[in-house]
């Protein structure tokens, strides 16, 4: 992944951070304003994990998929 659309936006802070699709049909990474340097650092790599599976453009609960992504 080359040059990802990342923005910093002051989200509640027990949501660390989200991808979604863009207006272009690209990625875009938004990570909690309110964190820490490191925090977002660790959150953007389980956000390109789950850009990795395809898992912004499948149509299901998002906590469901968290489910899914961490059982083992």
């Amino acid at each position: 992944m080359t040059n990802p659309k990342v923005m910093l936006y002051p989200l509640p802070h027990k949501i660390r951070g989200f991808i979604c699709a863009d207006n272009e049909g690209g990625e875009l990474f938004v990570l909690n304003s309110r964190l820490t340097r490191e925090a977002n650092q660790q959150t953007m790599l389980h956000e390109m994990e789950h850009a990795a599976n395809g898992d912004v453009y499948r149509n299901c609960d998002v906590n469901s998929l968290e489910k899914e992504r961490h059982k083992f």
